[in-house]
């Protein structure tokens, strides 16, 4: 079963908005201030166990989008099931003429749990993950 996982008592474990809602509400854990056109990665302070054959899509907000002008940068972001338990982050981009201000606790993001599946003949390049963000397949 898949579960989110506080990594700082005081981290806000994501929530659906209503029980049809498919995102989960990712929560800023620190302060962050993105300048115009620029982009910031802001951490969550959770982390998400997943089963194989499961990854989280990292979707943005819409209101976030249409109001202030910031989104997620790698739309969708993925959170692959051997990330954990490293600790979840979005990459935002404020594409406004404004600064952005982040404040703890701020929803910054959805994530959409999803299944995959895998091709008959399954090359893989590495057995296991090493990093982070932009760590596959660097040496």
């Amino acid at each position: 079963m898949s579960n989110f996982e506080k990594l700082y008592e005081d981290a806000v474990v994501p929530q659906r908005g209503t029980k049809k809602s498919a995102g989960y509400d990712l929560v800023a854990h620190e302060s962050a201030v993105i300048g115009p056109r620029s982009r910031k990665l802001v951490k969550t302070g959770v982390t998400v166990a997943l089963e194989d054959n499961e990854y989280l899509a990292i979707v943005p907000r819409s209101g976030l989008a249409l109001k202030q002008g910031v989104t997620v940068l790698n739309t969708p972001g993925t959170v692959d099931a051997d990330y954990y338990p490293g600790e979840i982050g979005v990459i935002l981009m404020n594409t406004s003429d404004d600064t952005f201000f982040v404040e703890p606790d701020d929803r910054i993001a959805q994530a959409i749990l999803c299944e995959y599946k895998t091709m008959g003949v399954d090359l893989v390049k590495e057995e296991e993950r090493n990093g982070g963000f932009g760590s596959t397949g660097q040496k």
